[in-house]
């Protein structure tokens, strides 16, 4: 009976032991790997033209900034975007990273421009299982887009003006003053920070003298991200 019981504390001895030397899974061994693929979508121009392309119609992107977070979890990233231009579609190179597996992480990704406002913002969810490889995929939409005003005149026959105005939501974004007064003129006027989904007021303006309207036009109108408009409102 002795040896008998001795054999069973044995074999617990064991047993204990064999689970103490193969737990789940140790911390380190409990990851995942994630492969980001990201997609930026370039900020539209919206014009009558489509001809006109200069430094005042380009957003240049400075800071792409990468955020996971799971609970107490967070790990920041980020990616300098100053070499690349983004007046075409583009999709950057795959960025890896290994996670904590058996979570789910939150993805934040906020794009900065140079004067740090904020152009592109996306989140996305996904969970990562032990030593799986994901594949998760973005595309920024801007949250902006260009709208670039045109004033155009071919004719003597019309009023002259000494002033054209360019005003969005009752704040001036784009103005001229003529002198001597002309009759003839054709003026761009871009403003960089047209938000998208939003419904916007839009004024044309061209102003005799002083502060007597010639001619003016506009209307209410809203654009989504990624969309081409063309857009005319003739002066009356």
């Amino acid at each position: 009976m002795g040896r008998l019981l001795l054999t069973l504390l044995c074999l617990v001895l064991l047993s204990l032991n064999l689970n103490c030397l193969n737990p789940v899974l140790f911390e380190e061994d409990n990851t995942g790997f994630l492969n980001l693929n990201i997609g930026i979508i370039r900020p539209r121009i919206l014009t009558k033209t489509k001809a006109i392309i200069s430094s005042d119609t380009t957003i240049q992107l400075k800071t792409l900034y990468f955020k996971f977070v799971n609970g107490s979890d967070t790990i920041k990233d980020s990616m300098s975007m100053l070499s690349l231009n983004i007046r075409n579609d583009i999709i950057l190179p795959i960025r890896n990273y290994t996670l904590k597996g058996l979570k789910t992480w939150r993805l934040e990704v906020k794009g900065l421009d140079i004067i740090d406002s904020v152009i592109y913002y996306d989140t996305t969810s996904f969970k990562i299982e032990p030593s799986d490889t994901i594949n998760v995929n973005i595309n920024l939409k801007s949250r902006y887009t260009i709208f670039v005003a045109r004033f155009i005149s071919i004719s003597n026959k019309i009023k002259t003006i000494q002033k054209l105005e360019l005003r969005i939501d009752n704040v001036i974004r784009g103005d001229i003053r003529f002198n001597p007064k002309v009759r003839v003129f054709d003026e761009y006027f871009a403003y960089k920070y047209f938000q998208v989904g939003v419904s916007h007021n839009v004024q044309f303006i061209a102003y005799s003298s002083g502060s007597n309207v010639a001619y003016s036009g506009g209307g209410d109108f809203s654009v989504v991200s990624g969309q081409d408009l063309s857009i005319t409102f003739p002066l009356n």
